[in-house]
């Protein structure tokens, strides 16, 4: 319960997961005779399909190859995936890409463009795009930033 607390003021990707994941775990605590055989197999699942996207997010990762690794249709995959985690594969692969670039920029200073290639993207101009879509921020906003920290140190 101390770890749900902690998590629940982090809003990033990983801090999200990991909240769902502990809830799960609470839960299955909680609660295992009550769970189907299906729903903890799936729940099992899942995280460990999550957890491959995370190991593998730096890949030219897609749908139809994150399905294929687990022997799983496109479509049923994408589907298990949003039921359980409640965003779809390639928009969780997305949110935890960004979040990585985030911390790249404002805590280790890449460029942007190594930022860019660092979590997967060739193209740092997509990217850019990309990233002020999802995170209401250009990239370069938070590169500057942590400049201007960094020179006042």
């Amino acid at each position: 319960l101390e770890e749900l607390l902690r998590l629940s003021h982090c809003h990033d990707i990983r801090s999200r997961f990991r909240m769902n994941f502990t809830t799960q775990k609470l839960f299955d605590a909680l609660f295992c005779s009550q769970l189907s055989k299906q729903e903890s197999e799936e729940l099992n699942f899942i995280n460990e399909a999550a957890l491959y996207i995370r190991n593998h997010y730096t890949e030219p990762l897609t749908l139809k190859v994150i399905a294929g690794h687990f022997g799983k249709r496109p479509e049923n995959f994408s589907y298990l995936f949003h039921k359980v985690m409640g965003i779809r594969p390639i928009d969780y692969l997305i949110e935890y890409r960004l979040e990585t670039a985030a911390g790249l920029l404002n805590e280790n200073g890449f460029s942007v463009r190594q930022a860019a290639v660092s979590v997967g993207y060739k193209d740092e101009f997509y990217f850019s795009r990309l990233f002020k879509k999802h995170m209401g921020i250009a990239p370069s906003k938070i590169k500057s930033g942590w400049q201007t920290e960094r020179k006042k140190l």
